[in-house]
């Protein structure tokens, strides 16, 4: 038992204990070793999606429905781009997907549109409650840094969070 405790705390410092995903640090460092050492002919993708109104749930419904939603969103995610994509939780109630081998645009649009009409609603204390999400993505054929892609994803996110007061919506770029 002694023995397998260094490797529970390495397997703790590499997750978000809530969703029991990727963390920021480890889902950045997977994304980065996948860039720098793999080719792939294919695309490759990085997903950031941005749960809408989440202030909104977490003031009016609890902080424990907020924590409910956000481990319901993730859990979906991860059966929604299984391996050998890589999922995260990256941020307060932003999460994100590196997928090593996509076709290209069209089909990870069509994927992240279908993710969002999945997204079901949560029963909370008696309420129904239908979290939605916006998302921004960027969709690169040629070998780009974690960093590249991160600010690319994360410009087209907050491009629509900003004009079209984001919620719901998909930018790829």
């Amino acid at each position: 038992n002694l023995l397998r405790f260094p490797l529970k705390l390495q397997l703790l410092s590499m997750t978000d204990r809530l969703t029991n995903l990727l963390n920021k640090g480890s889902f950045e460092g997977e994304c980065t070793y996948i860039l720098e050492n793999t080719l792939s002919t294919k695309c490759r993708a990085l997903v950031i999606l941005d749960l809408d109104d989440f202030c909104y749930i977490n003031n009016n419904y609890s902080h424990q429905c907020g924590d409910e939603v956000l481990i319901r969103f993730g859990a979906m995610l991860k059966q929604y781009f299984p391996e050998p994509n890589s999922v995260g939780r990256i941020g307060g109630d932003e999460f994100a997907v590196f997928i090593p081998s996509t076709t290209g645009m069209k089909e990870l649009q069509n994927r992240i549109q279908n993710f969002q009409r999945e997204i079901p609603s949560i029963r909370f204390q008696g309420e129904s409650i239908v979290p939605s999400c916006s998302v921004g993505a960027v969709v690169t054929s040629s070998q780009s840094s974690y960093d590249d892609l991160y600010r690319l994803a994360d410009t087209a996110l907050y491009n629509i969070k900003e004009t079209n007061k984001g919620k719901n919506r998909i930018v790829v770029s």
